[in-house]
């Protein structure tokens, strides 16, 4: 498994040097998340961290799942085909690769916490009393692993997510790993 990850490494790392190539020749094209990433890179900047642990759990999970990397390549090769990358018009049409993201935000917790809020009047809530602006921590882990909430939520099923319309941009209330309402991640609407 660490020759696999090496190796995805040494991809990861072909396509920023790639890239850093294409930025000296000055060459002109539309700007894409690589892109982005560039731009920032030395500088710390909200969304940066989260972007690489969901990157991380996902190829770790496309790793320790021969099943699912096979549906992966064969979705990207059906709609993108081997000859050029990924572009944002073609996620719509992944609905696999987006059913493989929403399992990893769901099961693996991007962030020990989310964001704090505050109670805006006294609250009693499973027996405990609350007063008006305590603050709260939320945490997103035990929501993305409510056995009520979800079948067998200690598996993971990126098939559960097929067919279905639960997002994680925080409207569902189901997988949160960004918060949601007002307190959403800043970055992420």
């Amino acid at each position: 498994m660490l020759k696999d990850l090496g190796r995805a490494m040494e991809i990861i790392e072909g396509f920023v040097k790639e890239r850093i190539e294409e930025h000296k020749q000055n060459e002109e094209k539309a700007k894409d998340f690589l892109d982005t990433l560039l731009e920032f890179e030395g500088n710390i900047f909200a969304g940066s961290e989260t972007t690489s642990i969901v990157v991380e759990w996902a190829t770790a999970e496309l790793l320790r799942k021969p099943a699912g990397m096979r549906k992966v390549k064969e979705e990207l090769n059906e709609v993108v085909g081997v000859n050029r990358k990924v572009e944002e018009s073609d996620i719509e049409k992944l609905p696999y690769l987006q059913a493989f993201l929403k399992e990893t935000f769901r099961f693996h917790s991007l962030i020990p916490l989310l964001l704090p809020r505050n109670t805006i009047q006294d609250t009693d809530f499973m027996g405990y009393h609350i007063p008006k602006d305590t603050q709260a921590f939320v945490s997103a882990w035990p929501i993305g692993s409510d056995p009520d909430s979800w079948e067998d939520p200690l598996a993971f099923k990126p098939e559960r997510f097929l067919g279905s319309n639960i997002d994680y941009k925080g409207q569902n209330l189901k997988p949160i790993p960004f918060g949601s309402g007002r307190q959403i991640c800043v970055n992420f609407i």
